[in-house]
């Protein structure tokens, strides 16, 4: 096993060295004697038989045998004596190689699976080893013209990274890293939207909005306010029935009796008429009978249908029967009626109904707002002023002038808000802040940070249903920052060292952190001489907090629009 190893490395350090030898046409190589490293080499002669060519490869402490022959060798100059041949040294487990000038040696060892090669240059020895890894004949496994390609691209790609090498230890890399004073700004923009019609453009200056709806429900109860008088007692009296047939009359209690205007009341007991008197009737006859005779007129109490005041009447009003009895019967009452009472009850009013209602509209844009807003995820700002509300269903609980002492008011509706992009409304914020007038304050190359724009707040707005149109203005704060130019600090900073380019940076802008030199490799003394070699990082922070600045009017100083 390490005999075999010390073979391989030697091979490929040898090949290597033929190959740089060759690439740099330096001359003693080329003149060197073909010889295989770590390989047993041997020669044949044109006498020699197949059995004295065997014991030359037995002699063979390697697994690579190189064996001379010369063209007119009798043993191998038939296949079967090329055959036995590679049979043997397969057996032995040698890699055999026929090195000869004669052309019938060569393609005959070929055509038996041997490496064959005429001389032993380079080349072919590599060849040879390429081939010793295969099994049987067959094209070689790399191209020699491949080689050479391959062989040039590494010399050509360990130049390269040498070059590269060389050029960092040259040419250092150097980071500056600068923190720039900070302030902030504060201005009002108005803010104008509308939802879009169908195929047409909105004008410039207005944001495009969308108007969405849904669905809610409220119950609000509160304590009923208004005092009604309503009925409690039932009015009571007697009634004098008269009989008016000539037979016993029977009145069951609960029989109706009225007056003209219609105002029913009930007995409260059965009674019974006897018969009328009639002149026609033999009184002789019904006293021999001995039968006690029934009084044809009895009065009998009576109550109101109806409790309250309303079954109080005069006496005399009620004259009519009920239709059973009618045109049988005569009915008075001799006395007034009395006791229909009433009493104080809480009722709601019409006041009560209407404050129910708007504090059920009120809840109704409030859920409706923040269901809209949860449904969004935040992605659109929705303006309380622009919300509409439209009642479908409106129940009152008891109604109007019934007694209750709780009024409850069930309220179910659809609550529609106009929403405009917060994306939009971010870049138009940020539009306004970088404009001329609003950055006025500040150096002529200031800029208004990227993501540092906040909405404060926002003023009442004005909903045109007409024409769908909201306005309304916003108070909007963002950071503003100078702009350092990449380029006058790399030519601050060429082939200084870290302190004085620190220092330089330092007293040529405002910073709110001192600056930072850093010099790659730190070996360095100086930084790079190059411009190209010097990375600017502006730092702006991950949350960018103003230092200072004056604000503009705020909203409640801003004129009416």
């Amino acid at each position: 096993m390490l005999a075999r190893f010390r073979q391989s490395v030697e091979l490929r350090a040898w090949t290597l060295r033929r190959i740089l030898a060759s690439s740099l046409k330096h001359g003693p190589f080329h003149r060197e004697p073909a010889r295989l490293l770590g390989a047993y080499h041997d020669s044949v002669a044109k006498s020699d038989d197949l059995q004295a060519i065997r014991a030359r490869i037995d002699q063979s402490t390697v697994d690579h045998v190189v064996l001379r022959v010369p063209a007119g060798a009798r043993a191998l100059k038939s296949p079967l004596g090329m055959r036995r041949l590679r049979d043997h040294a397969h057996s032995r487990g040698i890699v055999l190689i026929i090195e000869s000038r004669g052309s019938t040696i060569r393609a005959l060892a070929r055509a038996h699976g041997l490496n064959a090669v005429g001389s032993l240059r380079t080349r072919e020895l590599y060849e040879g080893r390429l081939r010793s890894r295969r099994v049987g004949p067959g094209p070689l496994a790399i191209p020699i013209p491949v080689f050479t390609f391959l062989a040039r691209a590494t010399l050509s790609i360990a130049a390269v990274l040498a070059l590269l090498a060389s050029i960092v230890l040259l040419l250092p890399q150097t980071t500056v890293r600068i923190a720039p004073q900070l302030s902030q700004t504060t201005v009002t923009v108005p803010v104008q939207a509308r939802i879009p019609q169908a195929g047409q453009p909105l004008p410039d200056g207005l944001l495009p909005a969308r108007r969405f709806s849904t669905i809610v429900a409220d119950l609000n109860r509160a304590r009923s306010s208004g005092v009604i008088e309503t009925p409690d007692t039932n009015a009571r009296g007697d009634v004098l029935f008269t009989n008016l047939t000539g037979a016993p009359l029977n009145i069951a209690a609960g029989a109706i009796v009225s007056t003209a205007k219609g105002q029913s009341f009930r007995t409260r007991q059965a009674i019974v008429l006897g018969a009328a008197p009639d002149t026609d009737t033999d009184t002789d006859a019904d006293t021999d009978t001995g039968s006690e005779q029934q009084s044809p007129t009895q009065t009998a109490e009576v109550e109101a249908l109806t409790p309250g005041p309303p079954g109080n009447i005069p006496a005399g009003d009620i004259v009519q029967a009920e239709p059973g009895l009618a045109g049988r019967v005569q009915v008075v009452n001799p006395a007034a009626l009395t006791g229909g009472t009433t009493r104080s009850a809480r009722a709601p009013t019409p006041d009560d109904r209407d404050s129910l209602r708007a504090a059920g509209i009120t809840r109704l844009q409030e859920r409706g707002l923040l269901d809209l807003t949860a449904l969004s995820s935040g992605a659109f700002v929705f303006h309380p002023d622009s919300i509409l509300v439209t009642i479908a269903e409106e129940r009152l609980d008891p109604p109007i002038g019934a007694v209750g002492a709780d009024v409850e008011l069930t309220l179910r509706g659809a609550v529609s808000v106009l929403g405009v992009d917060l994306t939009q409304l971010q870049a138009h914020a940020e539009s306004a802040l970088a404009a001329p007038q609003a950055l006025a304050g500040f150096a002529s190359n200031a800029t208004v940070v990227p993501g540092s724009v906040t909405v404060l707040e926002t003023s009442s707005a004005q909903y045109d249903p007409a024409t769908g149109t909201i306005r309304f203005d916003m108070l909007v704060r963002g950071v503003v920052a100078p702009e350092i130019g990449e380029s006058d600090v790399r030519s601050l900073v060429q082939w200084k060292s870290a302190t004085a380019a620190e220092q330089i940076i330092s007293q040529q802008f405002a910073l709110r952190a001192p600056a930072q030199v850093r010099v790659s490799p730190g070996l360095m003394p100086r930084t790079s001489l190059f411009g190209f070699r010097v990375k600017v990082e502006i730092d702006l922070g991950a949350n960018p907090q103003p230092t200072g600045g004056a604000a503009s009017p705020t909203l409640a100083n801003a004129p009416p629009r």
